[in-house]
């Protein structure tokens, strides 16, 4: 035999004692991921623009009803296209609160401002 038919058939039987080893890690990895709970998505972090969509709302009943009600309507359109595949409706919610307050809040800012004329 000469030196490469040695390196050779030393590897071949480093093959065979290596191959049971390889096929239980294998084993192991697939068990391993089978065994493991399904990865979750990455949450989307909408939950500041809700927030800041429902202080605009409230906002838009003092002062300036046509700025706060109005980005208080874009923030909750926008929540509500983020989560349409979600269960949940905060952007529908900010969207509605929106303009409701922005209507209550055109009418009270121009009430108390009128008022203020003629007094």
């Amino acid at each position: 035999m000469t030196a490469t038919t040695r390196v050779f058939m030393g590897q071949r039987n480093l093959f065979k004692i290596y191959q049971p080893l390889q096929e239980s890690l294998l084993k192991e990895k697939r068990h391993n991921i089978k065994a493991s709970p399904t990865p979750h998505p990455p949450r989307r972090g909408y939950a500041g623009l809700v927030s800041f969509g429902l202080l605009c709302a409230f906002l838009s009943l003092i002062i300036v009803p046509e700025i706060f009600g109005s980005i208080a309507i874009i923030f909750g359109a926008y929540v509500w296209r983020i989560e349409r595949d979600d269960s949940r409706n905060y952007g529908l919610i900010v969207l509605i609160l929106g303009i409701i307050f922005m209507i209550i809040g055109i009418y009270f800012t121009s009430y108390f401002t009128l008022g203020n004329l003629f007094y």
